[in-house]
Order: C-alpha cells, then sequence, then structure tokens
C-alpha cells in the first residue's frame, strides 16, 4: 500500500506512522514497525494452527488495528520516558473507522472492537489473573471470544523484535478453559420465571436484577440454576428490606 501510494487513503494507518514506544517493552521501533511485525506473527500462528477463514481474517486485521490509538495517547515526558496510557480505549474508534472504510462486516468489526478494547489485560499482575478476572473479561469481550482475544495478544507479544514472547495468555486460556468461558460467555443461570416464581412482576427491575446475577456469577456466587434461584431470593429480600425503610 505503501509503494503504491494507496496508504494515503487511509488516515489512522498513516497516522501510526513514526509513533515512538519505550525501548524497553518495543526494542524493535515505531508503531508501524510494531504493526508489520505483530502482523506477520499473527499470520504465522494461522498457518502454524491452521486457523483458517474468517478467523484468520479477525485474528490478522485485530492485529492491524490494535494499536490505532497510540496515535493519539503517546506521550513523550520531560525525562525522555515514553508512555501510551489509554491507547487501547481510545483505539475502538479509529479501528471501527477503518474498518468501516475498508467494508469490514459488522460483526467482525463488533468483534474487533472489543478485542482492541481490551488487549493489554494482560498487563495486569499475575496474582490478578483469577477465575473471576477471566469470566468478567469474557463477558466484556462478547460477541468476541477469550480465544479470539488471546490470538491477537499473543501476535502483539511477538511482534516486538528482541523482545518478542509467547504464552502470555497461557493462564487466562487455562481459567476460561476450566470456567467454560474460553469460547462463549456462560448465559445467566437467573431466569425470568425464578424472579417471577419470587413474586416480582416482570418490568424494568427484572432487567436491573439479571444485570446483578451476572456479576454474582462472575464472582462465583451463582454457578447453577439451584444458586441462582437461592441468590435471587436472598437480593430480592434485600431490596424488600431497603424499600420497607
Amino acid at each position: 500500500m505503501r509503494d503504491c501510494g494507496w496508504v494515503a487513503h487511509h488516515h489512522d494507518l498513516v497516522a501510526i506512522d513514526g509513533v515512538p514506544q519505550a525501548t524497553r517493552w518495543h526494542p524493535e521501533g515505531p508503531v508501524e514497525v510494531h504493526t508489520s511485525e505483530a502482523m506477520d506473527a499473527a499470520a504465522t500462528w494461522c498457518n502454524e494452527r491452521g486457523i483458517v477463514g474468517d478467523d484468520r481474517l479477525l485474528t490478522v486485521l485485530a492485529t492491524l488495528v490494535h494499536d490505532f490509538g497510540k496515535a493519539t495517547h503517546t506521550q513523550i515526558h520531560s525525562d525522555g520516558r515514553i508512555t501510551s496510557h489509554g491507547h487501547a480505549e481510545a483505539g475502538v474508534e479509529p479501528a471501527r473507522r477503518f474498518l468501516t472504510q475498508i467494508g469490514a462486516p459488522r460483526d467482525l468489526i463488533a468483534k474487533i472492537e472489543t478485542i482492541v478494547r481490551e488487549h493489554m489485560c494482560v498487563a495486569c499482575a499475575p496474582e490478578a489473573v483469577t477465575p473471576t478476572a477471566v469470566r468478567r473479561l469474557a463477558r466484556r469481550l462478547a460477541p468476541a471470544s477469550l480465544e479470539e482475544w488471546a490470538r491477537v495478544v499473543e501476535a502483539d507479544h511477538l511482534g516486538r523484535g528482541t523482545a518478542s514472547h509467547a504464552g502470555v495468555t497461557d493462564t487466562w486460556l487455562q481459567l476460561g478453559r476450566e470456567a467454560g468461558v474460553e469460547h462463549e460467555v456462560i448465559k445467566p443461570h437467573l431466569k425470568g420465571e425464578m424472579l417471577m416464581a419470587l413474586g416480582l412482576t416482570p418490568g424494568p427491575q427484572f432487567a436491573e436484577i439479571i444485570d446483578a446475577s451476572r456479576e454474582a456469577q462472575d464472582n462465583g456466587l451463582i454457578h447453577d440454576a439451584d444458586s441462582a434461584a437461592k441468590w435471587a431470593a436472598h437480593y430480592v429480600s434485600g431490596i424488600s428490606r431497603t424499600s420497607s425503610m
């Protein structure tokens, strides 16, 4: 695209050219160099694992756009430090804009947006990677899956020149498999009929209680229909006591 000049039609691609990165994490150079190396790593990852079709397209395109937010959120501090705090969240809009411009399907864009937003999760401390954290991430990633997210994150860390390394998502995926959320989010165990059995009438409050149950499910307080019913009875009882005060 550079050689033929077509890259000029895509502002968000041009914007990452020459954007510096901290050499501690990115000895390979500026953002466009990292992006190119990460895309090569993504393609190699797919080749080695037989990932083809839409799965391969998702992996490589998400890797292409994952650091678009660095164009606006990279700072060079007075002491020479280079940071890009908030670039993951900031990258969602330019990623959506670019993917829409090239005619990517809406369902593909929806998945890539969440992967871009969450691709820095692995930067947290190892002790923070818990079953609860993994279940919450899986829910935030929907409609993308934990497995799809992991492919892009691995490519990100394999496209860093001499600092490249693999396996950064291993713990996340292991816990995801154990929790049953590697490929999809587990639907809420709490159902509307359970709330009706407690004497509640369908309405906005149903959605609020079910949303709260999702958090409880992430925290391991709900793991099946029986525990969901018991949790709901306790939760509704608490609402009733608060309302009567």
